[in-house]
């Protein structure tokens, strides 16, 4: 039995996620796809425009065989610690042979290359790191040129701009990711790459066959559904017919009430900031200081963004507050929480649940324990946060974590 694992958040699935899925089959001759996702809260530092629920039907309508949820620490954190939690988890798992991404370059040798170099990262990278960052410059940016300035001694013939792309392009950045989680974790999984189609990650334009989950969102929150209608397969736009108005869509601003209150709730309580992941003494003062300004969640993030601080790790610093995700030394995730499955694709949960070295969740009121419950907790926590938002947006009831059963297809 082949299992080939996709990382995604699907937010919303589109038909270039269909490509992903359907090529990444027949590149690795896989039996079963298996997907990790991001819950109801994304690596961007925003909530999901749909739940993890809703997203998880459409990726099973459209040829996923199995969705777990990515916990919530790790699905709204950075690259690096987004890609450990999915790697571990898909390596806990104990049944996936190959592990697919797009790329922008969609050349495995080079991403390899370049992982390797990022996970020695000498003494001396590291200090040049250190004084680009004293410039100014965000911390991608920093490592980006440390990178460049090194790419002579270590990689030879290939050209700047090449080597650039590598840590520019966001599908590159996450590939790297995947792949040092891969060697730092010693897994046998397998990578598998190819290159990305038509629309970059960022890309607010719809193209002729492919379009951005970016521009996707945009053109959903002008209301207009039928616009994007042949950028997302059949069996899935039926899905976001059914929930358009009735669950989605959420919005950063939805939160900020709940956002407004919880810093300010710590400032009075002298909770520092800087306690939670992400966020520097700086950071935490810049935040006190412009509490006034407070007027929603995405005004806000805006407001604190500087040349040091991307709009993106701010937006994950604000979740963090919102979500008290503290700081902590990650371990991997010790449980997986299964949203849905194929009835066809039974044998890979009957293998799921024989390799698999951690315990499969297939129902909340049967938890009893689980090794760092509090991570657990977070989740359960999150998805009330996100389905209360829902009910109050949308004046309806929905089902909590305890009652909503996972999603089960033919």
């Amino acid at each position: 039995m082949k299992v080939t694992g996709l990382i995604a958040e699907y937010n919303p699935f589109h038909t270039g996620h269909l490509f992903h899925i359907e090529t990444s089959r027949q590149l690795s001759h896989a039996d079963f796809i298996l997907v990790i996702m991001s819950g109801d809260f994304v690596q961007r530092g925003t909530p999901a425009l749909l739940d993890k629920y809703t997203r998880a039907e459409m990726a099973l309508l459209c040829g996923a065989d199995a969705v777990i949820e990515l916990p919530v620490c790790f699905s709204c954190a950075s690259a690096e610690s987004f890609a450990y939690g999915a790697v571990s988890l898909f390596d806990q798992l104990g049944v996936t042979n190959f592990l697919s991404f797009g790329s922008e370059c969609g050349n495995l040798s080079l991403l390899q290359s370049a992982a390797e170099f990022l996970i020695k990262e000498s003494s001396d990278f590291q200090k040049k790191i250190r004084h680009n960052l004293k410039h100014g410059i965000s911390y991608p940016a920093a490592r980006a040129n440390a990178f460049l300035e090194s790419y002579t001694s270590y990689f030879g013939d290939i050209s700047p701009q090449e080597i650039v792309s590598l840590l520019s392009k966001p599908n590159n950045i996450l590939g790297l990711e995947y792949l040092k989680a891969l060697k730092n974790i010693q897994s046998n999984i397998l990578p598998l790459t190819f290159p990305r189609q038509e629309a970059g990650y960022h890309d607010k334009q719809l193209y002729p066959t492919f379009a951005s989950a970016t521009a996707l969102r945009n053109t959903l929150l002008s209301y207009n559904l039928e616009a994007i209608q042949s950028y997302i397969p059949k069996a899935a736009f039926s899905v976001l017919e059914r929930e358009y108005q009735r669950s989605f869509p959420i919005l950063a601003d939805d939160f900020s009430l709940p956002l407004y209150y919880k810093i300010r709730s710590d400032i009075e309580k002298g909770i520092s900031l800087s306690s939670y992941q992400d966020i520097s003494p700086e950071l935490e003062a810049r935040i006190f200081n412009k509490q006034n300004r407070f007027t929603s969640f995405e005004s806000f993030a805006l407001l604190l963004k500087t040349k040091q601080y991307t709009l993106t790790r701010i937006n994950r610093c604000l979740l963090h507050i919102l979500l008290d995700i503290k700081k902590t030394a990650f371990c991997p995730p010790l449980y997986a929480r299964l949203l849905g499955f194929r009835k066809s694709s039974s044998a890979l949960l009957t293998a799921m649940k024989k390799n698999s070295s951690i315990p499969i969740i297939t129902k909340t009121a049967d938890v009893k324990y689980l090794p760092h419950s509090s991570l657990f907790e977070q989740d359960l926590f999150a998805a009330d946060l996100y389905r209360k938002t829902q009910e109050f947006k949308f004046h309806t009831t929905l089902a909590d974590e305890f009652t909503h059963p996972i999603i089960i297809l033919p």
